[in-house]
């Protein structure tokens, strides 16, 4: 289950990417207490990222929209970092 806030935005900034494809961040609000995993680096698992996404193109794309494909990256390099704010990168197509 999820447990933290999250908004799902497009990128302002998107990269060049194939026609059909939309680039957009998603954006998890910490509680402060997250302990980091030393493998990804990230405050937030996997899995709550992948059903968070998940949720969010339902509600973005509608109950009978529901085919999509997505992928995500933490970008090695962001130029946002913050103690009470994480995100990733998401790309996706329906």
């Amino acid at each position: 289950s999820n447990t933290h806030e999250f908004r799902f935005v497009p990128n302002l900034f998107s990269y060049q990417v194939p026609t059909g494809t939309n680039h957009y961040v998603i954006w998890f609000l910490l509680n402060g207490d997250e302990p980091i995993d030393p493998t990804t680096q990230s405050p937030i698992l996997d899995d709550e990222i992948n059903s968070s996404i998940e949720t969010a193109l339902e509600q973005l794309l509608g109950p009978t929209n529901n085919k999509f494909s997505f992928v995500w990256y933490l970008n090695p390099k962001p130029t946002i970092t913050s103690r009470v704010l994480y995100h990733v990168q998401v790309f996706w197509i329906h």
